[in-house]
């Protein structure tokens, strides 16, 4: 069946234009082997199962509704807008902006830089074509500078042509693999 402009439009909205990069750069930067320091967070998990909120395998789906829910308010705009002008100021700016977000939560803060530096260390070894290491060199002589995900992400994306639609899709998955692994680790569910 022949699809119509109109059509194929609407499904690659929202399936995501993948056509600016290669999927395996996509799968890549989505795989749990891809070292981003993703396992440093565990997005809040260790505490509420302490304070009793999260007891079972069955409390963690709505615990993982919440995580979602409040990374895409807190950070997908940062990933936005880090993705629309993907230049070493503004991701200088995005991260200060992070850095004010997260200023009351040190934990949620310190993960969100290691995890940062994570993803842009990683990227710059995959992907040395794309000057990640003069990046980093710049962002190391700024003063202030700690390297938050959510704008290093939105950048890092940016340069390697993979669409926003996927890159928001990336960052969430990222947190939700991070909330998981975390899950398996404290026992709360078994391996996949």
């Amino acid at each position: 069946r022949r699809i119509t402009g109109r059509v194929a439009a609407r499904r690659e909205n929202e399936m995501g234009d993948v056509s600016g990069c290669s999927v395996s750069v996509l799968w890549q930067l989505a795989d749990s082997a891809f070292p981003a320091g993703g396992l440093n967070h565990s997005q809040g998990l260790e505490t509420a199962m302490q304070s009793g909120k999260v007891s079972s395998a069955g409390c963690l789906r709505s615990f993982a509704h919440e995580v979602l829910h409040s990374a895409a308010g807190s950070s997908l705009a940062l990933v936005t807008a880090a993705h629309a002008d993907p230049s070493p100021e503004n991701l200088y700016t995005l991260d200060l902006a992070s850095e004010s977000a997260l200023v009351g939560n040190h934990i949620a803060r310190e993960a969100s830089i290691a995890q940062g530096k994570g993803f842009l260390a990683a990227s710059t070894g995959a992907f040395p074509e794309q000057a990640f290491k003069s990046l980093r060199a710049a962002m190391s002589q700024k003063e202030g500078f700690n390297g938050h995900l959510a704008p290093l992400l939105g950048l890092i994306c940016a340069r390697l042509r993979v669409s926003l639609l996927d890159t928001r899709r990336l960052f969430l998955q990222l947190a939700l693999r991070s909330l998981v692994s975390a899950a398996v680790r404290l026992g709360l569910c078994g391996p996949l």
